[in-house]
Parts: C-alpha cells; sequence; structure tokens
C-alpha cells in the first residue's frame, strides 16, 4: 500500500489541488462535470492532464489513482 501511495495521482498539479479538495468543493458548489470544475478556476485549464482523474473522481468518488487507471464503465 504505501508504494501505491508514494506513486499515487492525488492532486491536479497545474493548480496544486488535491482531488479530495475538488471533490468536496464540486460537491459544495453542486458541480458534476470536469468542465464545471475547469470553469470555476478550481483545476485543469493548463496541461489537462488531470482531466481523466477528474472525471473518474466525479464517476466513483476516488480521490487517489495509480497512474494511468482513469479508466471506468459509464454502465457500472
Amino acid at each position: 500500500m504505501s508504494t501505491y501511495r508514494r506513486h499515487s495521482v492525488s492532486k491536479c498539479v497545474c493548480h496544486r489541488v488535491s482531488f479530495q479538495e475538488l471533490k468536496d468543493e464540486a460537491v459544495r458548489r453542486n458541480l458534476s462535470s470536469c468542465n464545471d470544475l475547469i470553469q470555476a478556476g478550481l483545476c485543469g485549464g493548463s496541461c489537462t492532464m488531470c482531466h481523466p482523474y477528474v472525471q473518474k473522481m466525479l464517476h466513483t468518488g476516488e480521490t487517489e489513482f495509480i497512474p494511468g487507471d482513469f479508466h471506468y464503465s459509464s454502465d457500472s
């Protein structure tokens, strides 16, 4: 588990904000998409590398990911 945490993706690097903080703000502001969070200036307007992780976070509620593990099924 410590190796996973050490190499996990847990934040938007450009905006220096954790996915947990983004999740909390999404709930507080009733934001439901990655684009909503971008428009609010909270993440993802620069390099866009966090977009798939933010989308998965909004869909699953997870806030920490193994690098590259951002795919999910919308049917689940």
